[in-house]
C-alpha cells in the first residue's frame, strides 16, 4: 500500500473509530501534530527525518479538570499484518512521541492500545520482551536499542532499511521501507483500562 493509501486508511480510522470511541467516553478530542499540517508541509517533511513528521495526530483531554493531557496516535493493520498476531510500527514514530514528553497511546485497528513508553523501554532493555519482537533488520534495531537518546537514534537511523528494500526489490516485501518493528497484539491492553469512561457532568 502507498504512502497516500496508508494516510487516508488511517484517516478514516481516526474519524470513525478512534475519536469517537474517545468521545463517547466522554473525553475531548483536538487535532495535534500531523493533523495540523498542510499537506504540502507534510510533503516536505517526508524528505527529511525531522520527528515532527511523526508527531501524533490527536491531544486528548479530560473536559473541565487539571492540566492532565494525552497524546493519541491512531495505528491502522495494513494487509500483510491484518491476519497476523502482530503490528508493526515505524521506530521513528515511537520516537517522536517519547520527545514530546507527554504520555502517548498508539490505538490499533481493534482499539485496543498501547502506550509509546512501554514500547520504548521494552524494545531497548527488555531482553524478554526484545526476542518477540520482529525489527525490520538487525542493524536497525540495534541503533534504536543503543543510541543514548532519541534525537541520536533517529538520525542514525537510515531513512530506508537497506535489508527491507532490498526484499522488496525481489518482491517479497511491501510497504515504505522506513525502520520499523513488528510486536505482538498481546502487548497491547484494552481501551477501557487506559481511557475509562469518565462519569456524566453535574448538572
Amino acid at each position: 500500500m502507498s504512502g497516500a493509501g496508508r494516510m487516508a486508511l488511517g484517516d478514516k480510522h481516526d474519524r470513525e473509530s478512534v475519536v469517537p470511541a474517545l468521545k463517547a467516553r466522554g473525553y475531548e478530542v483536538q487535532e495535534f501534530g500531523q493533523a495540523l499540517l498542510t499537506d504540502e508541509v507534510r510533503a516536505r517533511l517526508r524528505t527529511r527525518t525531522s520527528l515532527i513528521r511523526w508527531l501524533p495526530d490527536h491531544a486528548v483531554m479530560v473536559p473541565a479538570s487539571d492540566a492532565r493531557l494525552g497524546l493519541i496516535d491512531s495505528k491502522t493493520c495494513t494487509r500483510q499484518n491484518n491476519g497476523t498476531t502482530n503490528h508493526a510500527l515505524e521506530f521513528r514514530s515511537i520516537l517522536g512521541a517519547q520527545v514530546t514528553r507527554v504520555p502517548t497511546w498508539y490505538v490499533c485497528s481493534d482499539l485496543r492500545v498501547i502506550s509509546s513508553s512501554y514500547l520504548f523501554t521494552a524494545l531497548r532493555f527488555v531482553e524478554q520482551l526484545i526476542q518477540q519482537a520482529w525489527p525490520c533488520c538487525d542493524s536497525c534495531m540495534t541503533i534504536f536499542r543503543t543510541g543514548s537518546n532519541e534525537l541520536q537514534i533517529a538520525d542514525d537511523l537510515p531513512e530506508h532499511c537497506p535489508d527491507h528494500m532490498e526484499r522488496k526489490r525481489f518482491g517479497i516485501a511491501r510497504g515504505s521501507g522506513t525502520p520499523f518493528v513488528r510486536f505482538p497484539k498481546t502487548w497491547c491492553q484494552d481501551m477501557n483500562s487506559v481511557f475509562p469512561a469518565l462519569p456524566a457532568p453535574v448538572r
